[in-house]
C-alpha cells in the first residue's frame, strides 16, 4: 500500500542568520558576497582555523559574517549575526564594498599568514589584511594596493 505525505514548505529567510544559516556552499558563497557588498562599513577580518569572520556595519547594525571554509577555503557556509548596534561609520577595508558590487559569489577564503584572500566566482583575487587599531589606515593602504 502506498501512503502520500503532504508537502511541507519552510519559509527561509532572503538573508542567513546565525538561526538560519545559509543551506548549500554556493548560497553561502553568494549570500557573503551580498553581506560585504551591501555594507556600510567593513571594519575588520579575522580568521581562526577553517572559520573566517567580517565585522560589518549595515543600516545601522553591527553584524558578524561568520564563513566556514574547506579544503583550499572553499566557502561551504555561512551565518550572519546581529551584535547591536553599528559601531564605526568607516572601517579599514570599505575599499571591498566597491570592489565586490559585481562579483556574483565569493567562492574561497584562502588564509595566508593572518591574511585573507577573498576570491570571486570570476576569479577575481583580493587581499584583506587585518587591521590591528594603530595600524588600520596603513592596512586599508596595503589592502588596497594588494587588490590592483
Amino acid at each position: 500500500m502506498l501512503t502520500l505525505l503532504p508537502l511541507v514548505t519552510l519559509a527561509i529567510a532572503s538573508s542567513p542568520t546565525a538561526d538560519h544559516p545559509a543551506r548549500s556552499p554556493r548560497v553561502a558563497q553568494v549570500e557573503l558576497v551580498e553581506a560585504l557588498a551591501s555594507a556600510d562599513a567593513i571594519e575588520s577580518v579575522i580568521a581562526h582555523d577553517h572559520v573566517i569572520t567580517f565585522a560589518i556595519d549595515r543600516d545601522g547594525r553591527a553584524l558578524d559574517v561568520v564563513a566556514t571554509v574547506g579544503f583550499r577555503g572553499a566557502v561551504l557556509a555561512l551565518a550572519i549575526t546581529d551584535t547591536g548596534a553599528a559601531r564605526v561609520e568607516s572601517g579599514a577595508l570599505d575599499w571591498m564594498t566597491p570592489a565586490l558590487t559585481d562579483a556574483a559569489a565569493i567562492t574561497n577564503l584562502v588564509v595566508d599568514h593572518q591574511r585573507v584572500v577573498l576570491v570571486t566566482d570570476d576569479e577575481r583575487r583580493y587581499l584583506a589584511i587585518p587591521a590591528h587599531d594603530r595600524n588600520a589606515v596603513d592596512a586599508a593602504v596595503e589592502s588596497r594596493w594588494a587588490a590592483a
